[in-house]
């Protein structure tokens, strides 16, 4: 009973939060604050993994630090179709006798790899032929009507991925690169802040989409409406597009690593043309990476951007984009003091004068840069990036917490730092 209590205690209060709101504090920042949501049917992506025999597969996570399957047949995390979609696909394997996958570790894999061997290489060609034991399968709950959101449809859809054999060797990636559609259309859809995004098997997009909702309204009152915006670790470029189509930009770069971004970044932008011409106009899809000082210098120095979005993986910003904001805010604060006291009080007119140097001066390779908006999942490498920041110049303006994994001991944390 104390334990269920404590747990059910975590679902709204995790340990981290008391970490965070003491670490602002000791910045000098005191108004941390969490946003609440809800604890159970939250999850609208899942990647299950598939253990057990073709007579009798088992769906569900693997035990902390192993790979020993936990079943979970139905998870109240889940949203429900998704566990509708997880009993179907145990079921169909069963009936087809479809092979899960066997770890090369386990007995069994020894077994199978001595009687593979001793058949001859047939056996070996033909599980090749078919992409191997069905290992892991991914649901995505998707709306049932157009322009709906899968989190408030008890009806939604689901886009199904089987994954066959391993990824490739050292990899822990569940998804490859090579992909087969058998059914249905080649995008699905679900409304984020306004904006019709193209979600596909391989396409990033958050689990919590509630959660991301109201992360997303957070950010598009953080973003002075007519704001140039430039978006870093964009995936397919869900908040550029939102911040759009929502008047909080005229303008928005959105910078992504991964190639595969392209696509469904496109056919959003084109599925928000057909209502928003002009907010589907103002955004703009680039892949690059932050860690590289080049892409860097070509996107982003000299830019007119005013306010920078990040949304960097749990390592937190790359050192080159972090460097290079250290950088621009040390210029700027050197720059308007120099100018401060070279016009003595001269009020009003200095002030406008140095925004003005500012705005040309070589030696700051952000000059109209005023505000970053950072979106964190990974609240250690938050906490590194924030005393970078704060050392260069930067000021927290406001900071808060969305419970992406309700029941975990983690939050994704928006901070807004100003200069």
């Amino acid at each position: 009973m104390i334990s269920f209590v404590r747990n059910l205690q975590q679902l709204h209060d995790p340990p981290i939060v008391s970490r965070a709101q003491q670490f602002f504090s000791s910045r000098g920042f005191e108004g941390f604050t969490t946003v609440p949501g809800p604890v159970h049917g939250w999850r609208c992506r899942a990647k299950l993994a598939v253990r057990g025999s073709a007579a009798a597969p088992q769906l569900g996570l693997f035990q902390t630090g192993s790979h020993d399957l936990v079943p979970i047949p139905e998870c109240r995390a889940h949203h429900p179709r998704i566990n509708q979609a997880a009993q179907l696909v145990q079921q169909l394997a069963s009936a087809l006798r479809l092979s899960p996958y066997i770890e090369p570790s386990s007995s069994s894999s020894s077994s199978s790899s001595s009687s593979s061997s001793s058949s001859g290489s047939r056996s070996s060609s033909s599980s090749s032929r078919c992409g191997g034991y069905l290992r892991y399968i991914q649901a995505t709950a998707l709306p049932s009507r157009p322009g709906g959101r899968a989190e408030e449809d008890l009806q939604a859809q689901v886009q199904l991925v089987l994954v066959w054999a391993a990824p490739e060797e050292g990899s822990n990636r569940i998804l490859g690169d090579s992909w087969l559609l058998l059914h249905g259309q080649r995008w699905g859809w679900q409304d984020f802040g306004g904006v019709p995004v193209a979600v596909a098997p391989g396409s990033f997009i958050q689990a919590n989409a509630g959660a991301m909702q109201r992360c997303l309204a957070a950010i598009t009152a953080a973003t002075p409406p007519g704001s140039s915006v430039v978006e870093l670790y964009a995936g397919c470029g869900v908040i550029g597009l939102a911040l759009a189509a929502q008047g909080a930009a005229s303008k928005v770069v959105c910078i992504e690593v991964n190639p595969d971004s392209a696509a469904a970044f496109d056919a959003s932008q084109a599925a928000l043309a057909r209502s928003k011409p002009e907010a589907a106009a103002a955004v703009n899809h680039h892949v690059a990476s932050a860690a590289d000082a080049a892409s860097l210098q070509r996107l982003l120095v000299g830019s007119d951007a005013q306010v920078m979005v990040v949304d960097p993986p749990r390592k937190g910003l790359d050192p080159q984009l972090l460097q290079l904001l250290t950088n621009s805010s040390s210029s700027s604060s050197s720059s308007s003091s120099s100018s401060s006291k070279s016009s003595g009080s001269s009020g009003r007119s200095s002030s406008k004068s140095s925004s003005s140097s500012g705005r040309s001066s070589s030696s700051d390779p952000l000059p109209r840069l005023r505000r970053l908006i950072y979106l964190s999942c990974g609240f250690q490498a938050l906490m590194g990036d924030t005393d970078a920041l704060l050392a260069a110049g930067w000021r927290l303006s406001s900071c808060q917490a969305f419970f992406f994994f309700p029941g975990t001991d983690s939050i994704e944390t928006l901070a807004v730092f100003d200069r």
